[in-house]
């Protein structure tokens, strides 16, 4: 793909169909083998075709040749105010807080650029005192998994165990 409007409409097609919970089905090819489709089918060469997590995978790699794909959406699909969460939803992109103005308007701050879950709390006890700890887990850019990682309590509302344990991909932002 060499063109960076095709890419966004590519990805932000694909996004829009995975936050709705269709499953993605991409085909691939080499492009000396034909510009589109329909050139693959005259010369009789089947594409490569990936399904879901793969498809969702290689249209991001494409796109993030040509644009910052951990960017927030400009569409976002957000959760009602009934949702337990509201403001707060997340998506592949990340994070983010439902802003809403005077006039009723709707916006999306950033919060951070990868999602986490606590998938484990653990009380440990060493004979003299008893700490808590969090297993954490998270994914960033939509499809890579970041490192389990464990993050005692006490630090936890820090945040400064992101960097720490994640490096400088993953981001927080103030919201």
């Amino acid at each position: 793909m060499r063109k960076q409007q095709v890419a966004r409409a590519l990805f932000e097609c694909a996004t829009a169909l995975k936050a709705t919970g269709f499953t993605l089905e991409f085909e691939r090819w080499n492009e000396y083998d034909g510009k589109g489709i329909d050139d693959l089918l005259v010369a009789n060469i089947e594409p490569v075709i990936l399904v879901g997590d793969e498809a969702f995978s290689a249209i991001s790699q494409i796109a993030s040749r040509f644009f910052d794909i951990s960017a927030q959406p400009k569409t976002a699909s957000r959760r009602t105010e009934s949702s337990s969460t509201f403001p707060y939803f997340e998506n592949h992109f990340g994070t983010f807080r439902t802003i809403i103005n005077r006039d009723g308007e709707e916006s999306a701050a950033t919060l951070s650029n990868f999602t986490a879950r606590i998938i484990e709390e653990r009380n440990l006890d060493d004979g003299v005192e008893t700490t808590t700890e969090f297993l954490i887990e998270g994914i960033f850019g939509g499809n890579q998994r970041l490192p389990r990682v464990n993050v005692p309590a006490k630090n936890f509302k820090s945040m400064e165990w992101v960097a720490e344990k994640w490096g400088a991909q993953a981001i927080i932002r103030a919201g």
